[in-house]
Protein backbone atom coordinates (compact mmCIF):
# COMPACT_ATOMS: atom_id res chain seq x y z
CA UNK A 1 0.00 0.00 0.00
CA UNK A 2 1.04 3.59 -0.45
CA UNK A 3 0.30 6.74 1.47
CA UNK A 4 -2.62 8.32 -0.35
CA UNK A 5 -2.22 11.65 -2.09
CA UNK A 6 -2.58 13.54 1.14
CA UNK A 7 -1.49 17.15 1.33
CA UNK A 8 -1.98 18.87 4.64
CA UNK A 9 0.04 20.70 7.23
CA UNK A 10 -2.08 19.25 10.03
CA UNK A 11 0.02 17.05 12.33
CA UNK A 12 -3.15 15.51 13.81
CA UNK A 13 -4.27 14.35 10.37
CA UNK A 14 -0.87 12.81 9.60
CA UNK A 15 -0.84 11.10 12.99
CA UNK A 16 -4.33 9.67 12.42
CA UNK A 17 -3.36 8.48 8.96
CA UNK A 18 -0.24 6.82 10.37
CA UNK A 19 -2.22 5.00 13.03
CA UNK A 20 -4.79 3.87 10.45
CA UNK A 21 -2.13 2.60 8.07
CA UNK A 22 -0.35 0.79 10.91
CA UNK A 23 -3.61 -0.90 11.92
CA UNK A 24 -4.08 -2.04 8.32
CA UNK A 25 -0.57 -3.50 8.26
CA UNK A 26 0.97 -0.87 5.99
CA UNK A 27 4.15 -0.22 7.96
CA UNK A 28 5.98 1.76 5.25
CA UNK A 29 2.99 4.06 4.84
CA UNK A 30 2.61 4.38 8.61
CA UNK A 31 6.30 5.33 8.97
CA UNK A 32 5.91 8.02 6.34
CA UNK A 33 2.75 9.45 7.84
CA UNK A 34 4.07 9.46 11.41
CA UNK A 35 7.33 11.06 10.35
CA UNK A 36 5.37 13.75 8.52
CA UNK A 37 3.41 14.38 11.73
CA UNK A 38 6.68 14.74 13.66
CA UNK A 39 8.10 17.11 11.06
CA UNK A 40 5.04 19.31 11.48
CA UNK A 41 4.90 19.08 15.28
CA UNK A 42 8.00 17.54 16.80
CA UNK A 43 6.73 17.86 20.36
CA UNK A 44 3.93 15.27 20.13
CA UNK A 45 4.74 12.45 22.52
CA UNK A 46 1.92 10.30 21.17
CA UNK A 47 3.39 10.37 17.68
CA UNK A 48 6.90 9.58 18.94
CA UNK A 49 5.42 6.70 20.96
CA UNK A 50 3.55 5.34 17.93
CA UNK A 51 6.63 5.61 15.73
CA UNK A 52 8.69 3.94 18.45
CA UNK A 53 6.26 1.03 18.54
CA UNK A 54 6.55 0.58 14.76
CA UNK A 55 10.34 0.75 14.92
CA UNK A 56 10.41 -1.75 17.78
CA UNK A 57 8.14 -4.13 15.88
CA UNK A 58 10.54 -4.08 12.93
CA UNK A 59 13.64 -4.69 15.05
CA UNK A 60 14.98 -1.13 14.88
CA UNK A 61 15.53 -1.03 18.62
CA UNK A 62 17.98 1.87 18.88
CA UNK A 63 15.68 4.17 16.91
CA UNK A 64 12.69 2.95 18.91
CA UNK A 65 14.49 3.69 22.17
CA UNK A 66 15.12 7.30 21.07
CA UNK A 67 11.41 7.71 20.29
CA UNK A 68 10.42 6.21 23.64
CA UNK A 69 12.90 8.40 25.52
CA UNK A 70 11.52 11.50 23.85
CA UNK A 71 7.92 10.49 24.53
CA UNK A 72 8.52 9.79 28.19
CA UNK A 73 10.59 12.93 28.70
CA UNK A 74 7.76 15.11 27.43
CA UNK A 75 4.98 13.17 29.15
CA UNK A 76 2.14 15.02 27.46
CA UNK A 77 0.16 11.80 27.15
CA UNK A 78 -1.81 9.87 29.73
CA UNK A 79 -0.23 6.58 30.64
CA UNK A 80 -0.60 4.74 33.90
CA UNK A 81 1.97 1.99 34.19
CA UNK A 82 0.80 -1.39 35.43
CA UNK A 83 0.95 -1.83 39.20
Amino acid sequence: MQVPDFETDDADAWHALGMTLAARGDRPGAFTALRNAILLDGNRSDTHLALGNLLFDTGRFDEALRCFEFATANRDFNYDPPQ
